[in-house]
């Protein structure tokens, strides 16, 4: 950490007065910030290249973090510091949905052979759901999941766009500033931006109250967005049980009703 301090000292001509240390949950990384004005991230080569490639690419996004440099050699990467509070529960459901669209469909179509996330492509769409909801069943395979499969199927003859995504939109990653959403720490994702926006939306409870109301966004097929939302639903739930358990049962009944309710 040290020869990473002197270079953030040389790179930005600063003098260091404070360093303030904090786990962001992930593996293989470490963050600190830097004079509360510089977010520096640690992580592996392989993250780092990743992640150059989703900020080269949405450098003027206004939603996400600014890089202000890249250091291969140490493998870190120096963001600006985003002031704010992380998302709470209690945040307007509207107000949030509405943001979530705008970053969603602010993101770009992105050229590539295969779907998914960058260190585990997938050939197609119906590959890429697939083992995102077998990855789930593994938490949750005491939950039927009959309907999941079934809207499986759907997409096994549908052809779905190839955008660049965050990968990992949720409201963990979500900082609120000047009643704003701001972005952290993607895992890149090639997929339709609808995945992303249900992904987030569902991943607390603040949206169940105005659940149909998630249907209307997007100009996509009803039967194409109620079957990904399914798919969704399901991987998020699986997420709760593991993170999230005081609310699993809030999702468990929302999925068992939208079962129901979508079919």
């Amino acid at each position: 950490m040290k020869e990473i301090i002197e270079d953030v000292k040389l790179k930005l001509n600063i003098k260091i007065e404070n360093i303030t240390s904090f786990n962001d949950g992930t593996t293989n990384s470490l963050v600190f910030s830097i004079n509360n004005k510089y977010l520096i991230k640690m992580m592996s080569k392989e993250e780092l290249l990743n992640q150059k490639i989703f900020f080269d690419l949405y450098y003027d996004n206004k939603y996400f973090q600014k890089v202000i440099y890249y250091n291969k050699e140490l493998n870190y990467i120096c963001f600006n510091f985003i002031e704010g509070v992380k998302f709470k529960n209690n945040y307007d459901s509207n107000l949030a949905l509405n943001e979530i669209y705008n970053i969603t469909s602010s993101y770009k179509k992105y050229k590539s052979d295969y779907y998914g996330y960058f260190d585990y492509p997938c050939k197609t769409a119906y590959d890429f759901l697939l083992s995102e909801v077998e990855y789930a069943k593994e938490k949750i395979e005491f939950i039927d999941n009959s309907k999941v499969y079934s809207s499986l199927n759907y997409f096994k003859n549908i052809k779905v766009s190839k955008y660049l995504l965050h990968g990992d939109f949720g409201v963990h990653n979500f900082i609120v500033s000047n009643n704003s959403i701001k972005v952290i720490d993607p895992m890149p994702l090639v997929f339709d931006p609808l995945y992303d926006f249900y992904f987030a939306s569902l991943s607390s409870t603040f949206s169940f109250k105005n659940i149909k109301m998630i249907l209307d966004y997007y100009d996509r097929d009803i039967d194409y967005k109620k079957n990904l939302f399914i798919i969704v639903f399901y991987i998020r739930m699986s997420r709760a049980f593991v993170y999230d358990k005081e609310h699993f049962n809030d999702y468990l009944e929302l999925y068992r009703e939208c079962e129901d309710l979508w079919k």
